[in-house]
Formats: structure tokens, sequence, C-alpha cells
């Protein structure tokens, strides 16, 4: 379902004071990445995420946003998807309590 910019920010927010371990899940035309990673930061305009050993920061303006749950079984809690309008994707999923460990 699509959320809006508000309830992504809350959402982040938890992730970064509880530093969640995020599945980060990027594509793009010419890229793909999938890594572990933390929130660092994120305002309406931007995301600050710590991937591997890397700081990344992913523009938040013209992304749109969805949110969603496993219907099953599932290592993942929910996950948030960023789309751009040049069909650029980034999804991070959270991790369940007992799988997620510190990303140093």
């Amino acid at each position: 379902m699509e959320i809006s910019v508000e309830e992504v920010l809350d959402l982040l927010k938890r992730w970064q004071s509880e530093s969640a371990l995020l599945r980060v899940v990027i594509r793009s035309e010419k890229f793909a990445a999938d890594s572990a990673g933390v929130v660092l930061s994120s305002s309406s305009e931007e995301l600050h995420l710590r991937l591997a050993n890397t700081d990344s920061r992913f523009p938040l303006t013209r992304a749109k946003f969805r949110y969603a749950e496993p219907n099953g079984p599932s290592e993942y809690v929910r996950q948030l998807q960023l789309h751009w309008p040049d069909e650029s994707i980034c999804v991070l999923f959270e991790r369940r309590l007992a799988d997620a460990k510190i990303l140093t």
C-alpha cells in the first residue's frame, strides 16, 4: 500500500533509534546491489544509510513510497519500498529481532 512521507519518516526514525539491521536491495537500469544496512538519519529530503562500510544517501523529494508486511512465514517483519521517476527502486526489509545483528 502507498504511504505518506510522514509515515515513512516515522518508520525510518524507529529503525534508526532501534539500530535495526535491514536488508537493502537497490535496483536501477544500470546498477543493482543487495546489502545489510542501518539508518543513520532521515528527513523529508534525504535518507542516509550505512551499507556494509559505506555511507549512502538517497533523495526522497521525488520518491513514492509503498509499505508491505509478509503474508506468510518470513525472516522479515515488514518492508518499505522507495520508487523514483527513473524507475530506480530501493527496498528496505526489516529483519525479525532474532535474526538482527548490529552492523559495525
